[in-house]
């Protein structure tokens, strides 16, 4: 076992994962280097024994030095797997302008990448149910790094403002909508708004509004992937507002409403 030179983590080579766990062994065995943020993992016994071709990282505690220098591994494209970061060592990820994106498994996978696209992070929330917005949410075996926006009525709006957003040229806003899992029931509330607005030199444009029900339709009870073309704002500095609205019946009961990976996407 090696340790690096610097406080938060160590580099262990060549575990591999106990039989019953093939979904995670075959998903490291693909990859060059696999990262738990938690050392849990390890304390499970799930980690059994040595290979001699993967690496595995644990870390002790997430830490922002852990950060930096995966997302230098990323820069270079090197394979790096996240599997079942905390919420708050993703924000760091984020906040460094590291990209990913999730990677099916019943765990919460993220693979980090090299990439033309930022993610949206530091909003103001406004009128919110819950303070802290940023969940990590997995649905159907895809997580997502995900924001909390419960409704309040049709009268008084809940808001999750972006402010000074530059938008490069030709860019896109990609994004995810999805109710949680556990309100994929008829008897729980009746969907939810989720609307897009963008703010510049005082005039308001509402670029995105959709409804779902997945309590009702079946076929949304996954996560609803969209992307909106911003070419027109191109260059600009802009405020970009969430906000979620009960169904129609006004009922916001059980709306438990998500938006997943909201980033702009370069050209």
């Amino acid at each position: 076992m090696t340790t690096l030179d610097f406080e938060a983590f160590s580099l262990s080579k060549n575990f591999i994962f106990e039989s019953k766990n093939v979904e995670l062994s075959n998903l490291i065995a693909n990859e060059s280097i696999a990262v738990f943020p938690q050392k849990s993992y390890v304390i499970r016994g799930i980690i059994l024994k040595y290979i001699y071709d993967k690496n595995v990282i644990v870390l002790p505690e997430e830490s922002k030095k852990a950060a930096v220098l995966f997302k230098k591994w990323a820069e270079e494209g090197k394979n790096v797997l996240i599997i079942d970061p905390t919420t708050s060592f993703m924000k760091t990820l984020v906040s460094l302008g590291v990209s990913y994106e999730p990677v099916c498994s019943s765990m919460n996978v993220f693979r980090l990448k090299k990439s033309d696209e930022y993610i949206l992070e530091d909003p103001s929330p406004y009128n919110v149910v819950e303070k802290d917005l940023t969940k990590i949410l997995n649905i159907n075996c895809i997580p997502k790094l995900s924001l909390y926006q419960h409704p309040i009525s049709n009268e008084n709006r809940s808001l999750i403002i972006f402010e000074n957003v530059k938008i490069p040229e030709n860019a896109k806003l990609k994004f995810s909508i999805a109710l949680h899992p556990q309100v994929w029931n008829p008897n729980k509330g009746d969907g939810v708004v989720f609307e897009v607005f963008i703010e510049h030199n005082g005039e308001k444009e509402k670029i995105f509004s959709k409804y779902i029900d997945p309590k009702n339709n079946p076929e949304e009870r996954k996560w609803n992937d969209f992307e909106i073309d911003l070419s027109k704002y191109s260059g600009k500095n802009v405020t970009i507002i969430l906000s979620t609205l009960p169904g129609p019946k006004n009922d916001n009961r059980w709306d438990w409403a998500y938006w997943g990976d909201l980033r702009i996407v370069r050209g």
